[in-house]
């Protein structure tokens, strides 16, 4: 999903060619990547990618990561780069004699505090029975919020025959989710087998950018904060945590 950010102020600035950034850094990832585009009169209707930019991504021990151009986006190259929460990173882009950057601060580490368990027998007949209850750490509930997203990780997918609608999670958990626990339902689950559930932890302030997706990618420079100097755009982290399950 390609989401983008800037000040309401600034659509006047779209009159001219104006450097987009965007980027999401995840704690936990040896790897990044950033895209970077020009958006404006000369090209209104589709971003532009900017292709001869130098750009790194700077730690706090002052080490700092290159990033290069490739298939539309700037990536590190794989173990360079070790992402912490509750970490503060600056992200440098030269282009031309133009200067771009960000500093993003990663949410404080979430982990797991607790599980009733992680693996579940399911009933046929259910019409929605709770199979998996976990908590975790609390961050500060003013300032942060959680997503959570289900994947199964089965190569030859078996459908649970339920006689109720199925496969519910992505409906349930749709949205930011408020709670530092969630209750996971039988029917939650469409496939039997092997699932891998992934809590990320995110600041509030980027909720409406994560989640918002309209076609119209100007309708999106509306939307959210901006925290790019010399450019537009965003440069937002995420904490997380994953716990295997398995429905038989």
């Amino acid at each position: 999903m390609l989401v983008i950010s800037c000040k309401q102020d600034s659509l006047s600035d779209l009159k001219k060619d104006t450097p987009i950034i965007t980027a999401i850094l995840e704690s936990g990832s040896i790897s990044t990547e950033v895209k970077l585009f020009y958006l404006g009169m000369g090209h209104p209707s589709i971003p532009i990618n900017i292709q001869n930019a130098e750009m790194s991504l700077t730690s706090p021990n002052g080490i700092a990561v290159p990033l290069a151009y490739s298939n539309g986006v700037y990536r590190s190259a794989a173990n360079s780069i070790d992402l912490q929460p509750g970490t503060t990173y600056n992200l440098i882009t030269n282009i031309s004699d133009e200067k771009v950057s960000a500093i993003c601060s990663l949410p404080p580490p979430i982990a797991l505090v607790d599980a009733s368990n992680t693996s579940f027998i399911i009933n046929t007949n259910s019409l929605g029975t709770p199979a998996f209850l976990l908590s975790w750490n609390v961050l500060d509930p003013d300032k942060y919020s959680y997503l959570l997203v289900l994947e199964n990780l089965e190569e030859n997918l078996v459908e649970i025959p339920f006689n109720v609608p199925s496969g519910n999670f992505t409906d349930q958990f749709s949205g930011p989710w408020e709670f530092n626990g969630a209750t996971i339902y039988d029917t939650d689950f469409k496939y039997y087998g092997h699932h891998r559930l992934k809590v990320m932890a995110m600041e509030k302030s980027v909720e409406s950018i994560y989640f918002y997706g309209p076609s119209d990618l100007r309708g999106l420079l509306q939307n959210g904060p901006d925290n790019v100097e010399g450019g537009r755009g965003y440069v937002f982290g995420l904490s997380s945590f994953t716990l295997d399950l398995w429905v038989q």
